[in-house]
C-alpha cells in the first residue's frame, strides 16, 4: 500500500466572502508527481499556501503524510506548518551568501555557532551528485545560472526534510527544463513527491503520474499521465492571420557579430510575428540593446526601416516581461497611463484635455479607460493598457520579451490577441522567449538561437506541424 503523503477532502475556502476553492479534492501519493493544470490562476496561490501554512478552512479536511493537519472544525487539527517547500518565480535564497550557507546554515533548527564551511561544502556533494546538478558549495548564489538556483532550492528542500515539493512557474529555465525535470523525479524517488502547478500549454511534465485540471477553484478533472489534456484548452489557432506581404522587412539582422551573437541573420516584415528562441539564454540582451541602439554591432549591420538604428529616431517599442510590474505607474489613472508615454515625443503632450479626450474616444471599446485607480483591475485589463499604450506611439516595430511569463491560459490568450492587433496594424512583431510553448500563440515564424547563431527556423506548414 502507497503512503499517502497529501489529501484534501472536498476542501472549501472563502476569502473576503469569495469562495476561492471549492470542493476541491486532491490526494498525492509517495513517489508520485502530480501535475497541476490551472487554467485560470483564480486560487492557485491560496491553495498554494493552504498546503504549506494550512490556512483557515470554510469547509473540508487536509491531511498530511496521514495526519489530519486541517479541517473546518477546527479543534479537531493540527495546524502547525506541512513539511512542504515550494519552488517559484520569487528569489528565496539569500543573494550575497553561498550555496551550502543558503541550504545549510539558514534552515530551521540549526543551532551550530561556529560553522565549518569546509565541512558543510562537503556535505553538498553527495546532493548535487543526486539531482545531477553541478553545484558547487562555495559558489555565490548571485553568480547561479536558473538551473543551477533551481538546484540549490532542491537540495534545501530536502536537507529540510520536506516531503512534499511544490513548483510553481519555473519559465526561465529555458533549455533547461529537461534536467530540471529529471532533478524533480530524483527528489520523488526516495518516498517524497512533487505537485508540479503550470498554466501554460505545452509546459507539462512528461514524467508526471497523473494530470489535475483546475479552474475556477474547482478541480475538473483527473488524468492519467501523458493522457491527452487538449480539450480543457482554448483553441487559439483561429487567431492567427497570415503576415502581409512586403519585399522591405522593418527589421533586419545581417550577419552581426556582437557579445554573444556570431554570425547572426534574420528579418521581421511589416505585420509579421517573429518568435526568436533563445535557447541558452545568451541572445536576448544582446539583441535588445542593438534595437534600441545601446550596442553597436562589431561586424554586420541592424537595420531600422533599411537604416541603421539611430537612437533619437524612435521607431520601436518595448514591452518587457513582467510590464504590469514595471510599466505601469499605480498613482496614475488608466488614461494618464496610456497617454504619458507620448509625452517623449511631444513634451507634456500626454497632459493636455484636448489630446486625452481625443485618446479616449480613439479607446472607448476598453471598459476601464475612464478608471482613476487601476490597482484594483484585472491583469487583463492592465495588460490590454499596456499593449495598446505601445500601439498608441505608432510604430514600426514593436519588441515582447517574455510575453507570455506567468500568464494563465486565458491571460495568454488575451496577450496573443492584442499582438494579434499589431499585425493588424501593420506593425513588425519580435517576440523574445526562452520556451518553445511560448511561440505557438502568436508567432508567424519561430528563429531559434544557439550558442550565438541561428540554427534553424520554422514557419507555416512547419511550425503549425511543431504546434500540434
Amino acid at each position: 500500500m502507497r503512503n499517502e503523503i497529501l489529501r484534501m477532502e472536498n476542501v472549501s475556502l472563502r476569502k473576503n466572502g469569495v469562495e476561492i476553492l471549492n470542493a476541491f479534492h486532491l490526494n498525492i501519493f509517495a513517489g508520485e508527481i502530480v501535475e497541476l493544470v490551472s487554467l485560470d490562476s483564480f486560487g492557485k496561490e491560496e491553495l498554494i499556501n493552504l498546503i504549506l501554512e494550512n490556512s483557515e478552512l470554510y469547509y473540508g479536511r487536509v491531511f498530511f503524510a496521514g495526519v489530519l493537519v486541517n479541517s473546518y472544525r477546527r479543534a479537531s487539527a493540527n495546524y502547525s506548518r506541512n513539511a512542504a517547500a515550494v519552488i517559484d518565480k520569487k528569489r528565496r535564497l539569500v543573494e550575497d551568501l553561498t550555496v551550502a550557507d543558503n541550504v545549510f546554515v539558514f534552515r530551521k533548527g540549526f543551532k551550530k555557532f561556529f560553522i565549518n564551511r569546509k565541512t558543510l561544502c562537503n556535505q553538498i556533494k553527495p546532493f548535487a551528485e543526486q539531482f545531477s546538478i553541478g553545484l558547487n558549495g562555495t559558489e555565490t548564489v548571485a553568480h547561479l545560472s536558473a538551473l543551477e538556483r533551481r538546484g540549490a532550492e532542491i537540495i534545501r528542500a530536502k536537507v529540510a526534510g520536506a516531503k512534499l515539493l511544490i513548483i510553481d512557474d519555473v519559465s526561465d529555465l529555458g533549455s533547461d527544463i529537461g534536467r530540471f525535470h529529471e532533478a524533480l523525479k530524483r527528489f520523488a524517488a526516495d518516498g517524497s513527491a512533487v505537485l508540479y502547478v503550470c498554466g501554460r500549454r505545452g509546459e507539462s511534465m512528461a514524467a508526471s503520474d497523473r494530470i489535475a485540471i483546475m479552474e475556477g477553484g474547482r478541480l475538473l478533472g483527473i488524468r492519467d499521465g501523458g493522457e491527452s489534456i487538449e480539450s480543457y484548452f482554448p483553441d487559439f489557432a483561429s487567431q492567427k492571420r497570415p503576415a502581409e506581404e512586403n519585399s522591405n522587412p522593418v527589421l533586419t539582422f545581417n550577419g552581426v557579430y556582437a557579445g554573444a551573437l556570431a554570425d547572426v541573420s534574420f528579418s521581421v516584415k511589416a505585420g509579421e510575428c517573429a518568435a526568436l528562441l533563445d535557447a541558452d539564454g545568451s541572445a536576448s540582451g544582446v539583441v535588445i540593446d542593438l534595437i534600441n541602439g545601446e550596442k553597436t554591432p562589431a561586424r554586420g549591420e541592424v537595420l531600422l526601416c533599411g537604416a541603421r538604428v539611430n537612437k533619437t529616431k524612435k521607431l520601436t517599442e518595448f514591452i518587457f516581461e513582467n510590464p504590469l510590474k514595471k510599466n505601469l505607474f499605480p498613482d496614475f489613472s488608466y488614461l494618464d497611463n496610456l497617454c504619458f508615454p507620448l509625452g517623449n515625443k511631444k513634451a507634456f503632450l500626454w497632459r493636455g484635455a484636448r489630446f486625452k479626450k481625443s485618446v479616449a474616444r480613439e479607446l472607448e471599446f476598453l471598459d476601464d479607460i475612464f478608471e482613476r485607480d487601476i490597482t484594483g483591475l484585472t491583469p487583463e485589463s492592465l495588460y490590454m493598457l499596456t499593449y495598446y499604450r505601445a500601439m498608441l506611439a505608432n510604430p514600426k516595430l514593436i519588441a515582447c520579451r517574455q510575453p507570455f511569463l506567468g500568464a494563465d491560459t486565458y491571460l495568454r490568450r488575451v496577450i496573443s490577441q492584442l499582438i494579434q492587433k499589431f499585425k493588424e496594424r501593420g506593425i513588425a512583431t519580435l517576440i523574445l522567449i526562452s520556451t518553445f510553448s511560448d511561440s505557438f500563440p502568436a508567432a508567424d515564424r519561430l528563429i531559434v538561437i544557439k550558442e550565438g547563431k541561428v540554427i534553424r527556423e520554422y514557419a507555416g506548414a512547419e511550425l503549425e506541424k511543431l504546434n500540434q
